[in-house]
């Protein structure tokens, strides 16, 4: 992700000190947070059929975003992520996980609370050869 942001002159510190717009509505559903529009239309989708919240969070809670090549598409991406972190604090002491994953020109935003002992991704995100990925806590 570094060198992708880098070749667009992308400070994502920036961007997420900036909130363009209303921040997303969340609700709280058995034990879990989520952004309500998007939860709305997964009504079908039970944490019974997860191992754990943060997996349960995170299929629920992603968004995509075409971004092409550009930057002033990325740069929105990190401005919506901005308003998502601004919602995510409203909350008070909860400790919440931002992941945004860039690849074949789209962008995939999800986030989840950091609970012990569970885990979405893999310490080293060096790793995922085929996307560039990106934490950023809330």
């Amino acid at each position: 992700m570094k060198k992708l942001l880098e070749q667009l002159e992308i400070d994502p510190g920036e961007k997420l000190k900036e909130v363009i717009g209303q921040a997303p509505e969340i609700i709280l559903i058995d034990g879990c947070v989520f952004l309500a529009d998007v939860c709305a239309n997964c009504k079908a989708i039970r944490l019974e059929q997860f191992p754990d919240r943060t997996g349960y969070e995170c299929l629920i809670n992603h968004t995509h975003h075409r971004v092409g090549r550009g930057k002033k598409a990325l740069t929105r991406v990190f401005e919506y992520i901005a308003g998502i972190r601004r919602s995510l604090r409203s909350l008070g002491g909860e400790n919440f996980m931002i992941i945004i994953a860039v690849a074949k020109g789209e962008a995939t935003v999800r986030f989840h609370q950091s609970r012990p002992g569970e885990v979405w991704l893999t310490d080293d995100l060096e790793l995922y050869k085929h996307e560039a990925i990106m934490t950023i806590p809330a």
